[in-house]
């Protein structure tokens, strides 16, 4: 019996064995299968990411303008006023030209205002365009304006207006073309 035994026991231990083996292959296969399944996995969310990154960039591209706009710094121009700024501004004595930028003759304006500012000899003067939404409460219903005005509430200016302004207030009124044009020119 004792040969049988050891026998049995053998038979058990080899089958034990095999049983462990298998559960240890079923183990590292069930790891193997988890880890497949995970790259599977991240594939795929990694593919629906790029598609749906490319698909919004196609709806975007054909919703918004294709051309790359070219942007440049702000600056100042410190030669255009306001009317509300007119009498305040940093010279003693100056001038101030004030006309609607879309009137019929504004480059005829712009060319007496650039030939005069060029002048190294001349009073500083300033730009008023009464086409701004700042100013065109201040457009006279006659052509003639106010020449009477001393402070900003007052005004009111025709098609083209010449101001002088000394310490702050207004010392002349001009809203004759040829009068300005001989002022500007001399």
């Amino acid at each position: 019996m004792a040969k049988y035994t050891i026998k049995n026991e053998k038979n058990k231990n080899s089958k034990n064995k095999k049983k462990n083996l298998l559960k240890e292959q079923r183990d590292v296969n069930d790891n193997e299968l988890e880890i497949k399944h995970f790259f599977i996995i991240l594939a795929i969310v990694i593919v629906i990411a790029l598609g749906l990154y490319f698909i919004s960039e196609v709806i975007v591209n054909k919703r918004g303008d294709n051309t790359v706009k070219a942007t440049e710094d702000g600056k100042i121009n410190y030669d255009v006023v306001s009317v509300g700024t007119i009498l305040n501004r940093p010279y003693n004595d100056y001038y101030v030209l004030v006309y609607n930028s879309e009137d019929t003759n504004a480059i005829y304006y712009s060319n007496l205002y650039g030939k005069y500012s060029s002048k190294e000899d001349g009073l500083k003067i300033y730009y008023c365009d009464l086409n701004n939404s700042l100013n065109s409460s201040y457009v006279a219903e006659d052509e003639e304006g106010n020449p009477y005005a001393t402070t900003t509430e007052e005004f009111s200016f025709g098609k083209i207006t010449l101001l002088r302004v000394s310490y702050g207030r207004v010392v002349s009124y001009m809203n004759d073309l040829e009068e300005i044009a001989n002022t500007l020119n001399n």
